[in-house]
């Protein structure tokens, strides 16, 4: 079937065993029966991830002669760029960029800029509104906890490796999908 097909096969990465055991297995479940009950309440469910972006390219993969290694351009952009996405279930999406990494300060000030944007278009978010963090250390800091307390944030952590439930995962894939700066355009101070 493969020759008639004409198809070849790949082998998989190896994911880590913590992914599937028991106790993630389970987290993940409950995170989903949680986020289900949301959203058959009619809830907003806005879901928050951070990624660093190193580099400007991406590619991977590529088209090349048989035989020869085919080497990917590698364009770093000098000082790391961090984001943070918030992505709802109704297509509404938050960001922000800084430079470096996203320790707990830039995250909870993220969130105190997040809430007050949506205490702007609607005082009473809180009461059908739903944030979902993916457990990172940044969302898990004492730090983080005394700002979503002092912001009385509806918060739920979901459960380990569930990335594929994550909206802001497919924005970060997109971003990461091929070369951010084609025409290699300057950029920053000269």
């Amino acid at each position: 079937m493969r020759d008639e097909l004409g198809l070849k096969f790949k082998k998989a990465r190896p994911i880590l065993a913590r992914t599937n055991c028991i106790s993630s297995r389970y987290q993940r479940q409950q995170s989903a029966l949680h986020l289900i009950d949301a959203l058959m309440a009619g809830k907003r469910v806005l879901n928050i991830d951070e990624a660093s972006l190193s580099e400007t390219n991406f590619i991977r993969k590529g088209w090349g002669e048989r035989g020869k290694t085919l080497r990917p351009i590698k364009r770093p952009l000098g000082q790391s760029l961090s984001l943070i996405v918030a992505v709802d279930n109704f297509g509404a999406s938050y960001f922000a960029a800084a430079h470096g990494t996203i320790d707990s300060r830039v995250f909870s000030t993220f969130l105190q800029r997040l809430a007050l944007q949506l205490d702007c278009e609607d005082p009473d978010w809180r009461n059908d509104t739903l944030l979902v963090l993916d457990g990172a250390k940044t969302h898990r800091s004492e730090e983080t906890r005394r700002a979503m307390a002092a912001l009385q944030l509806p918060v739920m952590i979901a459960g380990p490796y569930g990335f594929d439930g994550m909206p802001a995962e497919t924005v970060f894939s997109l971003l990461k999908a091929g070369e951010l700066n084609p025409w290699r355009t300057a950029t920053g101070k000269r």
